[in-house]
């Protein structure tokens, strides 16, 4: 098992998991992800930016997701 820590820019907490692989890591990077967009739904899609790097307990960077989330100028201008 390794030590994985993912940390998301203006988040006040990062996540830390012991996992057997990377591809464990890149996983859950997803789901963690998936669920802190989730909870912030309504800013995210105003043409945010979401970054999470995922580091090693070394603090050496291992990957980054970044995500875009981009609304239809319909529906902006329906809101």
């Amino acid at each position: 098992m390794a030590r994985f820590i993912f940390h998301v820019e203006g988040h006040p907490d990062d996540q830390e998991r012991d996992l057997p692989n990377i591809a464990a890591a890149k996983c859950l990077a997803v789901r963690y992800a998936g669920e802190l967009i989730c909870e912030e739904a309504e800013s995210f899609w105003d043409d945010a930016e979401f970054s999470m790097i995922v580091m090693n307990e070394a603090g050496l960077i291992l990957f980054t997701l970044t995500l875009t989330g981009l609304e239809a100028p319909a529906l902006r201008s329906a809101s």
